[in-house]
């Protein structure tokens, strides 16, 4: 079984690199996406060793919580993207505050790779990229990961090129 920080930092690698495509998708329907930026500059603090208060933490991860049930999702890639971007915080901020759920975990990876096969996509390379991505994230990880996670973590996180969907981070 993964433990629960292992799976609370890649889930928030998930949400943290698909930050523009959920950008995109408020500009384009003029969401307010404050609950969702929020949280997960929280969670990172939480994961980081800066926020020390689980009770501050669950606030902004309830707020989140109520947003997204709200929500309202068309069947588009840049709408299932979003709702993995969603999910993907939600597995990662749950994980902080709890025991991990190996299962939800695993349902988001499968998501994520569904939606990197798209037709359109490179799903091959996207895929490819992804797992070599996760790999050297997982390799700045101790062997028992615990909070505050590696500084290298966060860098690695911060040096990508680009979204689990091929979007430049660059710009």
């Amino acid at each position: 079984m993964t433990d629960r920080y292992t799976i609370a930092a890649q889930a928030f690698s998930i949400a943290w690199l698909c930050q523009p495509h959920l950008h995109m998708l408020a500009e384009h329907r003029q969401l307010d996406i404050q609950p969702y930026t929020k949280l997960l500059n929280k969670t990172q603090s939480w994961l980081q060793g800066e926020l020390k208060s689980g009770t501050n933490l669950q606030r902004f991860f309830e707020a989140f919580a109520d947003w997204r049930e709200q929500l309202t999702f068309e069947d588009t890639l840049a709408d299932s993207i979003a709702d993995l971007s969603n999910a993907a915080l939600f597995c990662a901020t749950e994980a902080c505050l709890a025991e991990a759920n190996e299962e939800e975990w695993q349902l988001l990876c499968q998501f994520l790779q569904q939606l990197q096969h798209t037709e359109g996509l490179d799903g091959s390379g996207l895929e490819q990229y992804w797992q070599e991505l996760t790999q050297e994230l997982l390799a700045t990880l101790p062997e028992q990961v615990q909070r505050p996670l590696p500084k290298d973590f966060f860098l690695t996180l911060r040096q990508q090129p680009i979204t689990p969907f091929g979007v430049d981070l660059q710009d």
